[in-house]
């Protein structure tokens, strides 16, 4: 057993960072929504503005609603991820937590 305050120090900054990751990646996936959202509202201006085929226009509506679909799931399997190492992460803290709890329990001894 050994002192793990510098290891505990490590692992709150990573938390931290990935805490801050996370957040980050779930404004993301908002935004991906309202852009997507806007998207459809932006077709509906453009039909009128600018006379396409329909055939190709409902082309261009499938492929932005593809990218967008792409783009969320890509997101949201990001934040799974990121959410398996918090958790993960905190697990380490609180053995860290214990262990160098316990070894300046001994030392106090």
């Amino acid at each position: 057993m050994s002192c793990r305050c510098s290891d505990i120090r490590d692992c709150e900054r990573d938390l931290r960072v990935l805490q801050r990751t996370l957040r980050d990646n779930r404004q993301l996936g908002q935004r991906i929504r309202t852009l997507a959202a806007s998207g459809h509202a932006g077709d509906e201006q453009d039909e009128r503005a600018y006379p396409v085929e329909e055939s190709l226009r409902a082309r261009m509506r499938q492929k932005t609603e593809e990218f967008s679909a792409r783009a969320l799931e890509a997101q949201q399997r990001y934040q799974r991820y990121l959410e398996n190492c918090i958790w993960a992460a905190e697990d380490d803290l609180a053995a860290m937590q214990e262990e160098d709890d316990a070894y300046h329990e001994d030392d106090d001894d």
